[in-house]
């Protein structure tokens, strides 16, 4: 008898009928199942936000590491989350400008490469009276 116990779930399938049909505790090892694929479910969902919060937060490592317009993006997302209103800069230039309440900035970005031909590296913000420093952005 232990010998016909040992048959895999490959080796056979029950009719429909069967499901509706419960032996020695299998309804409650079905409920005990679900509850755990549930728990599986909840967290594999808070696992997937967790992740996506490690990224939102490793984003803001491209201040140290990006360069050209993915600094410049990050630069701008970092002015804007601080409270700064992000100007149009002049056409052709790099620049980002910006304005916090009636103090003005440009912020010139320099890359890790720059810093290689000898500019500073990251971010340099010039700044200066609000009137004198945006005449040319409007």
């Amino acid at each position: 008898m232990d010998e016909r116990l040992n048959i895999s779930n490959e080796d056979f399938s029950l009719p429909e009928w069967a499901n509706e049909m419960y032996i020695l505790g299998e309804k409650e090892e079905i409920a005990k199942q679900i509850k755990i694929e549930n728990k599986i479910g909840e967290l594999q969902v808070k696992l997937i936000n967790q992740k996506y919060c490690i990224e939102e937060i490793q984003k803001y490592k491209l201040l140290l590491t990006a360069s050209g317009g993915l600094l410049e993006e990050i630069t701008k997302k970092v002015l804007g989350e601080l409270g700064f209103s992000l100007l149009n800069a002049e056409k052709g230039r790099s620049d980002i400008a910006a304005k916090y309440g009636d103090l003005g900035i440009v912020d010139s970005v320099y890359s890790s490469q720059a810093r290689m031909a000898g500019q500073r590296s990251g971010t340099r913000i010039r700044q200066g009276h609000p009137y004198r420093c945006f005449r040319r952005f409007g």
